[in-house]
């Protein structure tokens, strides 16, 4: 059975595949780090999309503006700034599916101010643009898109979730560890401890924190309702954890051995 692999243990991995010293000193755990953040991007990513596309599928949501033409940014950490799909969601929860128009069909739409369908919109640059919009008070435009696996960091820039306390309007999460960088309020991710250690919700915004306590206090709505102790919080696009399946660790790490191989020349290594 596969195990997963935190940062650390990919290093390690890595470093036995490779046959490389512990005492060595020609990589540092920095290169290690990227070099594994590299094979992530170019190796594992574009084969993820391709055999399990919908592993990556995440969305947001954000209050539909009654009047168009309005428009939206795509997410920011979306792979390719590409979107996977846009749907109207009403104030009872129910998704309707919108018509996509091409740039050549946009001057068929001008002479539109109502139709049959929910909406109409096309992507312009970084943008979702609708041309035309039926939707009722409270609705939201829901934007899927494929979210950017985060960048891989040690677990001791991670903060472990070891006590989860409820407050009315506040969680206080108490940490294993306070990693330096929490103490300026960055925004947040929370990444799961089980596999496939996805994103359970990102970009939080903290109320506090507090390094002496080594404690985080998020305003209850910002939480994922699935928060368990032994997840993690983690700086905004960050995590201990390759965002992929757990049966691709190993593969990852190999990656990174064969990459380190090549950068010394070692031919024999490699073969």
């Amino acid at each position: 059975m596969a195990k997963v692999m935190t940062s650390d243990d990919l290093i390690r991995s890595l470093k036995r595949r490779a046959l490389i010293p512990t005492d060595q000193s020609t990589f540092s755990t920095e290169d290690f780090l990227e070099i594994l953040n590299e094979e992530m991007d170019t190796g594992i990513l574009p084969y993820l999309i391709e055999q399990h596309e919908e592993h990556l599928v995440n969305f947001v949501e954000l209050s539909a503006d009654l009047e168009a033409p309005f428009e939206y940014e795509i997410p920011y950490r979306a792979i390719g700034n590409k979107l996977r799909d846009v749907a109207l969601i009403d104030s009872g929860g129910n998704p309707y599916e919108l018509s996509r128009a091409s740039l050549e069909e946009i001057s068929d739409y001008k002479s539109f101010t109502t139709i049959d369908d929910t909406g109409v919109f096309y992507m312009e640059n970084n943008k979702v643009v609708f041309m035309s919009v039926n939707a009722s008070p409270n609705s939201k435009v829901r934007m899927y898109f494929y979210l950017r696996p985060s960048v891989l960091v040690l677990e001791k820039d991670a903060g472990r979730i070891i006590e989860i306390s409820v407050g009315a309007t506040e969680t206080v999460l108490t940490l294993s560890n306070f990693p330096s960088d929490f103490s300026n309020n960055p925004l947040f991710d929370i990444v799961g401890s089980k596999s496939p250690n996805k994103l359970k919700k990102f970009d939080i915004q903290a109320s506090t924190v507090n390094q002496n306590t080594k404690s985080v206090s998020i305003p209850n709505e910002s939480l994922p309702q699935d928060l368990v102790v032994g997840d993690y919080l983690c700086e905004a696009e960050e995590s201990p954890f390759p965002q992929i399946p757990t049966e691709l660790h190993p593969i990852l790490a190999q990656r990174g051995a064969v990459y380190c191989l090549e950068s010394l020349g070692d031919t024999e290594g490699l073969g």
